[in-house]
């Protein structure tokens, strides 16, 4: 992943790519915090380290993690690991609330009930079921004309990773709200 993501953000900063869900990060120091608005989507480390404040709770993450928020959150974030040498690098794909309910009912899970907890925002590990999907979007920058193709198909996959590795639990979240700010597990 880090390859990859490394291969298209050659430059210090937050790179817009062609596909428009799609934004990579590179910073070669540390950052100040910064406060900002997290939208629904889903965020990667691929090198160096970063942390979330929200509220007073806080979370470093970094390599072998993703970040998931449902709902757009604000919180500080910042950069806690980079250097020239090994600068931080990033990911952020925005998920699209329609997209994530209609895969969510085509599937044949069975439904959360309401009164389940979930949060705005949970830190994961990453495994290869998602991170496979992860880096060829990204690789897929590398080849244009494939992307309005494929780029919608990979996107629906990491949706679909995402709502069977939770139970359903993105697409619960846009239905009812979230019953509390921060949440730390692993996958499978």
């Amino acid at each position: 992943m880090a390859r990859a993501i490394g291969r298209f953000a050659q430059t210090d900063g937050d790179h817009a790519t062609a596909i428009p869900a799609l934004t990579l990060h590179r910073r070669k120091a540390p950052t100040e915090p910064l406060h900002c608005i997290y939208n629904l989507g889903l965020g990667v480390v691929a090198q160096g380290d970063k942390q979330v404040l929200l509220g007073g709770e806080s979370i470093d993450y970094g390599p072998g993690q993703s970040m998931l928020t449902t709902i757009d959150l604000p919180v500080v974030s910042h950069v806690t690991r980079a250097s020239t040498r090994e600068p931080f690098l990033g990911m952020m794909l925005t998920l699209d609330a329609r997209s994530v309910l209609q895969i969510a009912s085509e599937m044949d899970e069975p439904r959360s009930r309401r009164e389940q907890a979930y949060r705005a925002i949970s830190f994961e590990v990453l495994d290869g079921v998602l991170l496979d999907p992860l880096v060829r979007l990204v690789k897929l920058l590398g080849q244009p004309a494939l992307i309005p193709g494929l780029a919608p198909l990979i996107q629906q996959e990491v949706i679909l990773n995402e709502n069977l590795d939770a139970g359903t639990r993105l697409a619960q979240t846009l239905i009812s709200p979230p019953a509390g700010a921060l949440s730390s597990g692993s996958r499978r």
